[in-house]
């Protein structure tokens, strides 16, 4: 039988996962949550990603709700999906937990570790799935990192930079410091996703270090972070909204190795030894399909995701947190 969902904020995000639901052959689309109407929504899709668009005959006879707690009360879902800013995501998730349902949040989970420590405590008490966004876990890039690490084929990881910027977004505001302040800004929109990466790696480091001039001439509109590790790998995480805003969304990363390096860029992930460049094969479904295929298997067989669960989101967070601190040369 299929699982009930409502999707809630309808933007860039909750269209995207609207239509990994709707692709789903054991989800249904049960409602969606939003201040205006969907479909009108649709004819303003913004992001920094290209993804797969939903059309209006995909919201056919879909009820479009205004707040949560209505659409809970009329839709009886099995999960609700949020992508609603950063802000109200511990209200709704607490929400829908409190209804028995099961949650899948987008990232960043909460800007309080405090409120992410209760999200995920609730959601044990409650016994629903409780699954965070952090969608770089799917893809293949950081599966072959993972048994990189593990396998030691390639000797002791050395040093990683991973880099991740793109134009100050042109919706909702995101150069108003008020934005900032409650969506995290570069270090929780965009650094997490690193963040999140390496801790599954290696876990938490010995030492952050910043460039706390980067603070004090942008804010938390950029970031640039050395993690370092004790006998272990150094990290470097680079992150920013820059100007001008059409500068195109980009992504890289090297990661060195003793006896060899991974490339990853526009053009894929090269392999580099000492004998040769090799481009391995990255080719798989978008992150974002897995992702919610996995929240599906959750919510079917009662069980946690392999990836994204409620204490990777709070970890997360911590994380972000401790770099944030380094960042402003807190002390």
């Amino acid at each position: 039988m299929s699982k009930r969902i409502v999707i809630v904020g309808f933007g860039f995000m909750g269209q995207t996962h609207t239509f990994n639901v709707c692709a789903h052959p054991e989800l249904e689309l049960a409602g969606v949550v939003s201040l205006e109407d969907p479909v009108e929504y649709l004819k303003n899709a913004a992001g920094n990603l290209v993804v797969d668009h939903v059309t209006p005959e995909m919201l056919a006879g879909v009820p479009h709700f205004l707040d949560l707690p209505s659409a809970l009360e009329a839709t009886r879902p099995d999960a609700v999906v949020i992508a609603t800013p950063t802000r109200c995501h511990y209200e709704q998730a607490m929400q829908a937990i409190a209804a028995g349902c099961g949650v899948f949040l987008e990232k960043p989970m909460c800007l309080e570790t405090a409120k992410c420590r209760e999200l995920v405590a609730a959601a044990k008490a409650k016994g629903v799935v409780l699954m965070v966004g952090l969608c770089q876990r799917y893809t293949r890039e950081f599966t072959y990192l993972r048994e990189a690490v593990q396998s030691g084929e390639y000797g002791r990881p050395v040093y990683f930079r991973f880099s991740r910027y793109c134009g100050v977004p042109g919706w909702g505001h995101w150069t108003d410091p008020k934005v900032t302040a409650t969506s995290g800004g570069a270090m929780f929109d965009l650094a997490i996703h690193d963040a999140d990466l390496v801790q599954a790696l290696f876990g938490l480091p010995t030492e952050i270090q910043a460039a706390t001039f980067l603070w004090e001439r942008m804010g938390q509109l950029a970031l640039d972070v050395c993690w370092r590790y004790k006998d272990g790998p150094v990290i470097r995480l680079d992150a920013g909204f820059l100007q001008p805003k059409t500068l195109p969304f980009h992504r890289d990363f090297t990661a060195i190795f003793e006896k060899a390096t991974f490339r990853c860029d526009e053009h894929g992930l090269q392999l580099c030894t000492d004998e040769k460049v090799s481009l391995l094969n990255c080719a798989s479904e978008d992150c974002y399909h897995l992702e919610m295929q996995e929240f599906a298997t959750c919510l079917h067989e009662g069980r946690p995701p392999r990836y994204g669960t409620g204490e990777d989101g709070l970890a997360a967070i911590e994380m972000c947190n401790l770099m944030n601190d380094a960042s402003r040369g807190a002390r």
